[in-house]
This record gives C-alpha cells, structure tokens and sequence, in this order.
C-alpha cells in the first residue's frame, strides 16, 4: 500500500492541528486550575483579615454594602469550605470573595 506524498504532507499537517489543539486545552485548563487556587487563597486572606479587623475593632471600607445571601452549592461547600463552616456568615463572606475573583480572572485581571 503507497501513501502519495500529499496525504503524507495531509495527514501530518491534521495531526498537528490535533497537537496544536490538545496543547491549547492543556494550557487553558493548567491556568484555569490556578485562578481557581489562587482565588481559594484570595478567599482566604479576606476571611482573615475581616476576622482580624473585628478582633481589632477596626473601621470597615466606607464603600462595603450590606452582602446578600448567596447560596452556596453542596459540592462547593464540601471541597473548600471544611476551615469556614463555622458560621454561615464566615462561609458567605468566604464564597462571595471567591465569586469575586473568579469573575476577576474570567476577565483577566488575575
């Protein structure tokens, strides 16, 4: 069986375009996977530093609006919220800043 040298040239230049598209998902999930990271950590620092804040007694930013009740998704809740389950108020502060910086980085700002 004899491969002409245009379906050779065919098939290799469909292959990369394969390699090519698998390399770009990789990619695109590699860095979705960090702002995902990222933005846990990012919750997590607000958490602490609001808790901080009240320990100290110190002044909220004058632009905070009172936060509406956002409902958390069970499978959300059981992979990242165990440290902040204390209180609902701690795991819609926690969620509600994640929100944030995923929206953040979905426009490419992280």
């Amino acid at each position: 069986m004899n491969i002409s040298t245009g379906e050779k040239s065919l098939m290799i230049v469909i292959s990369s375009i394969v390699l090519l598209c698998i390399a770009v998902v990789y990619i695109k999930h590699y860095f979705l996977e960090q702002s995902y990271e990222n933005c846990r950590y990012y919750a997590r620092g607000v958490v602490e530093t609001e808790a901080s804040c009240q320990r100290e007694n110190c002044q909220p930013a004058a632009t905070e609006s009172p936060p509406e009740h956002l409902d958390i998704p069970a499978d959300f809740a059981r992979n990242y919220l165990a440290d902040y389950r204390r209180t609902p108020a701690t795991a819609q502060r926690f969620y509600r800043a994640y929100l944030l910086c995923m929206e953040r980085a979905e426009n490419g700002f992280l």
